[in-house]
């Protein structure tokens, strides 16, 4: 198989991720604690009152330890980052792609990496008692892991990689 030259800004991403400091998930079924989750994302994330729209929580379930027991507050949540509304951007050229000034691209792979870089700077604060008590409200609120990141082609690109319906005959 041969990796396809895929549209960034037209595919999604999904991944798992385990959040730490919620307050509000005492039930994860609850619309309120899908909400917390999606929120903390874009926070974290940074995204303006538009951006935040392109964040689904896909599922939400209780985090448990080695032992099996629920951890409070800890949740793990499976996310979808949709592609950006290139309409509402007008026209820009060279949209999506890393600025002159070295920011990450606003495409659903770029912010997945921007929160694996978070979740990153969040383990290395981990590392010292004294570190970790100095930036308590931080770990209060951190990602503990981020996982099982899956890219989704956009429409444009399955078309490409769809065999035609008369092809199908031919090959079987």
């Amino acid at each position: 198989k041969t990796v396809g030259n895929i549209d960034l800004n037209q595919a999604s991403t999904s991944f798992t991720v385990t959040l730490n400091g919620l307050i509000n998930c005492s039930d994860v079924s609850s619309d309120v604690c899908t909400n917390e989750v999606k929120n903390k994302i874009a926070s974290l994330l940074v995204l303006s009152t538009d951006d935040q729209s392109r964040i689904e929580v896909v599922d939400v379930s209780d985090a448990v330890d080695n032992l099996g027991e629920i951890i409070n507050g800890t949740v793990t949540a499976r996310i979808k980052i949709l592609p950006s509304d290139t309409s509402t951007h007008g026209r820009m050229l060279r949209h999506g792609e890393t600025s002159s000034d070295g920011s990450i691209s606003d495409h659903s792979v770029g912010l997945f990496r921007k929160l694996q870089a978070i979740a990153v700077a969040g383990e290395q604060n981990h590392g010292r008692k004294l570190d970790s008590i100095a930036v308590a409200p931080e770990i209060a609120n951190a990602i503990i892991s981020i996982r099982d990141m899956k890219i989704l082609p956009g429409d444009s690109d399955m078309k490409l990689v769809t065999t035609d319906s008369e092809l199908k005959e031919e090959e079987e």
